[in-house]
């Protein structure tokens, strides 16, 4: 499937630099002219080689200026797959996907809702109506155990999770159940996919939801044996050309971009995707969570990288003057995510020097949806 850009090389005004000026204290004349071209992202990074290897074009979008005197007179730029977006617009008709590394878990019962507020990230309140949330079960030290969508359904809620944590999620929400009048199972029979472009037709038993972290990424669903994508109505795509979108888009995914266990909610971008309410009261890990929020002190996240050349395999060390400062995780041709010590990136560029993942150099990018300045204070 073709995922190409438009190349109208029409100026689209970057729709976030005011809030992120307003944000950062940054005077909108000190913010630089944040129109970029709509054009092959490619020529654009090789248009950007030609023209001299200018620091601001390594960091395009952080708006770093206000957080740390020695970046101070950066022009922030601005990054999105604009292009994508735009043609996901014009399209009369939408795409889908199975996605093979996903299943289901029901949690039923007349204490459901009140079983998993107590548990996980995000506000169950919000999980009503057909709306879904997208949320994370922590360990008490706040780190992520699992990630997954909740949607209301018959009797319950169904969980969308990724599939080879299924029986391990289950064991867990087991553990915590006590007396909680709530039946927890897995349900193998249905299959996930997903659809973006424009909204799918949605099978008799089947259930379709918003995806809760950005309307660009369109919708999920809940699909009963035997799945078919012919009845949703629209172009069958791979999970590849799924991925592909979800990284332009700077979305991270659990035991992709981040390890299970070993990750907090603000590197996977839990707070800026709406994985988290710090408002709704307690959940496991919610002490550790709420400080980090507090206080600031996230400095490791996951970002989108664009490379001079195709991307290594997920895994490669990202190095900055032969400093280990993060980790290549989901790739597609010469873009991808990664895990980033930011404060150490921003410096070692500000510097002068180059960001690496084996041979390739990498540029940061930063989604116009992302709220987090970078900084260079140290954990």
């Amino acid at each position: 499937m073709h995922l190409g850009v438009d190349h109208a090389r029409q100026d689209v005004q970057a729709r976030s630099v005011d809030d992120l000026s307003r944000q950062s204290g940054i005077n909108a004349a000190d913010a630089g002219d944040a129109a970029v071209a709509n054009s092959d992202i490619g020529q654009r990074l090789a248009r950007r080689r030609e023209e001299g290897g200018a620091l601001d074009e390594k960091i395009d979008g952080f708006g770093q200026a206000a957080a740390q005197a020695s970046l101070a007179g950066l022009r922030p730029l601005q990054y999105i797959s604009r292009a994508l977006v735009a043609e996901m617009k014009d399209r009369s008709h939408c795409h889908a996907a199975l996605l093979a590394d996903r299943g289901a878990l029901r949690v039923a019962g007349p204490e459901a809702a009140k079983f998993l507020q107590g548990l996980i990230t995000n506000d169950m309140d919000k999980a009503r109506d057909g709306a879904a949330i997208h949320a994370g079960l922590l360990t008490p030290q706040g780190k992520i155990l699992f990630d997954f969508f909740v949607v209301p359904a018959e009797g319950g809620f169904l969980l969308d999770a990724a599939k080879d944590k299924a029986a391990e999620l289950t064991k867990r929400l087991g553990f915590y159940r006590l007396r909680a009048d709530v039946a927890i199972k897995e349900e193998p029979a249905l299959t996930v996919a997903v659809a973006w472009g424009g909204p799918p037709q949605v099978p008799v038993g089947a259930i379709s939801f918003a995806d809760p972290r950005l309307a660009e990424l369109g919708s999920r669903l809940l699909l009963p044996a035997p799945a078919s994508l012919a009845e949703l109505g629209c172009e069958t795509a791979s999970e590849d050309d799924y991925h592909a979108l979800r990284i332009k888009l700077g979305l991270p995914e659990g035991g992709r971009d981040f390890t299970f266990g070993d990750a907090f909610p603000h590197e996977a971008l839990f707070d800026q995707l709406h994985g988290v309410d710090f408002r709704k009261g307690c959940f496991v890990g919610q002490e550790v969570v709420s400080r980090m929020e507090h206080r600031g002190t996230a400095r490791k996240r996951v970002v989108p990288v664009e490379g001079d050349g195709r991307l290594p395999l997920p895994g490669t060390s990202i190095e900055a003057d032969n400093f280990a400062i993060g980790t290549l995780g989901s790739v597609s041709g010469a873009h991808g995510l990664a895990l980033i010590r930011l404060d150490r990136a921003l410096e070692a560029l500000a510097a002068g020097g180059q960001l690496r993942a084996g041979d390739v150099t990498l540029a940061l990018r930063r989604p116009p949806w992302a709220r987090f300045l970078a900084t260079s204070q140290s954990a």
